[in-house]
This record gives structure tokens, sequence and C-alpha cells, in this order.
């Protein structure tokens, strides 16, 4: 149940942030362009499993940051889906 909420504070400080991503390839935008590409969408603007992506990478490296293995990692992201 922690974990669910953890996944739900993520997706809640993401939905109301104006950071724009690539449409393409999800990077953050830092520029014009991006992978030859200059068409960016607000996180609230994107599908569903394209967010769930997001928030996973992001919890994964904060994971990773705090110093768990690839699968403490992996066990800990399947649990909030």
């Amino acid at each position: 149940m922690k974990m669910q909420s953890l996944y739900e504070e993520y997706k809640q400080e993401f939905m109301k942030s104006s950071q724009e991503y690539c449409c393409y390839c999800g990077d953050i935008r830092s520029g014009v362009g991006c992978c030859g590409e200059n068409h960016f969408v607000t996180f609230a603007d994107m599908d569903e499993d394209t967010q769930r992506d997001i928030i996973n990478w992001e919890i994964e490296c904060a994971f990773r940051e705090a110093g768990l293995t690839q699968s403490q990692i992996d066990a800990k992201i399947k649990e909030i889906q």
C-alpha cells in the first residue's frame, strides 16, 4: 500500500508540472528540438502508459540512488503497478 501512495504522489506532482517532454522519445525538453523532432507535450497531455513509464523511471532512479540493487528495484516497481 505504501508503494501505491508513492506512485500516486509522483503522478500528482507530475500532473501539476509545466515541464514538457518530447512526443517521440520522452526526453525532457531542453532546447528547441529533440531527437530530430520538435513536438513537445506536458505530462498531463500524455497517455497513461507513457505517464507510467516516466514515473517508473523516476522511481527507479530514486531507488538506485538509495543503493538498491536492480532486482530489488524491479520487485518494488512491480509492487506499484
